[in-house]
């Protein structure tokens, strides 16, 4: 028997399948069409180490801040893990291929996000990965 709970949860899947299909592309306008106006993204690093770190608020600002990220790091590959679903809120552990735009050093990645919804749009989420790998890929080091 499918409950109200397995259907939420297999909507948000696919809702998040959308945003990450646009990230792989870098299309921020269908992107924008996930994102509620009022969207919260943190990614909790050192601006010092990477300038589109931080709490960034607003759907111009979020969407400024992936720019930034995509413009020194193409996702090559994303894959999900495991997923933890509570009313509008998933956890996801992944797997994704990360390139360097600026060389061709790839490193391989876990991620862990959290996303909130309300309704169809997504309005918060906080990212964290290997600070490390990244950082030695977009220093070239890798």
């Amino acid at each position: 028997m499918t409950t109200p709970a397995t259907l939420r949860k297999q909507e948000l899947l696919q809702l998040l399948g959308a945003i990450m299909q646009r990230r792989l592309v870098s299309d921020y306008e269908g992107l924008s069409q996930y994102l509620a106006e009022d969207v919260v993204a943190e990614l909790p690093l050192s601006r010092r180490l990477f300038m589109w770190a931080g709490k960034h608020q607003g759907l111009a600002e979020v969407i400024e801040a992936l720019r930034l990220i995509d413009a020194e790091i193409h996702i090559v590959e994303h894959v999900v893990r495991d997923v933890i679903h509570e009313g509008d809120k998933l956890v996801i552990r992944s797997f994704r291929k990360i390139a360097n735009r600026g060389s061709s050093g790839v490193v391989d990645i876990e991620v862990s996000d959290y996303f909130e919804w309300r309704g169809a749009e997504l309005i918060s989420f906080i990212e964290h990965f290997d600070t490390e790998a990244v950082l030695r890929l977009v220093r070239g080091e890798i």
